[in-house]
């Protein structure tokens, strides 16, 4: 008699927007902001990939922008140091859904891995 083992992966990748106010800088009276985001493996089993993040905008400018994150390694439980993403375009829009999705298998997905921010996306200066 055969038996088969079937490996399962328990890494879960978790998205948290930065606490406090400095969540989204940059804001000098232009279009563009930064957003700074926290990933976290919430699983059991670590992370070791690429991580791509797509931003969905909706309202006047509807549409998707993706980034890559190249080599991200988290142990399980662990979070990384907080990333920017850069001149993200925010002209008309009303709502930025994030999702990150690590490039390797993940067990299921889950509504952690994506985060929605809403207007006013940050405060310009003075």
């Amino acid at each position: 008699m055969r038996t088969r083992t079937t490996a399962v992966r328990a890494a879960e990748l978790d998205v948290d927007d930065v606490e406090g106010p400095s969540c989204l800088t940059t804001c000098d009276g232009t279009d563009k902001i930064k957003i700074w985001i926290q990933l976290g493996n919430i699983g059991a089993a670590p992370i070791h990939s690429s991580i791509k993040v797509k931003l969905e905008f909706k309202g006047r400018n509807a549409g998707e922008d993706s980034r890559t994150i190249p080599n991200v390694m988290l142990a399980a439980g662990e979070y990384g140091d907080a990333l920017a993403l850069e001149d993200v375009s925010i002209a008309g829009v009303t709502e930025i859904n994030l999702t990150a999705t690590p490039t390797e298998a993940e067990c299921e997905a889950d509504a952690s891995n994506t985060i929605t921010l809403m207007p006013p996306f940050c405060t310009p200066p003075g």
